[in-house]
């Protein structure tokens, strides 16, 4: 598996990874769907500004 792009965030006790490599645009949260984990439109709208203002959301 090809990762272009891997980062890791930290607060207090919690940590989370992130990891974009090429595909359909699809954003998978432990193996579900994007609308799984945030049924809310402006919740998953906000979860995906940072890939459009790159312009990566169909890569």
């Amino acid at each position: 598996v090809t990762v272009d792009f891997y980062g890791t965030g930290r607060r207090k006790k919690a940590t989370a990874r992130v990891f974009l490599k090429p595909g359909t645009g699809s954003i998978s949260i432990n193996r579900t769907t994007l609308e799984v984990h945030f049924p809310t439109p402006s919740v998953r709208t906000r979860i995906s500004e940072p890939l459009l203002l790159c312009e990566a959301t169909e890569k």
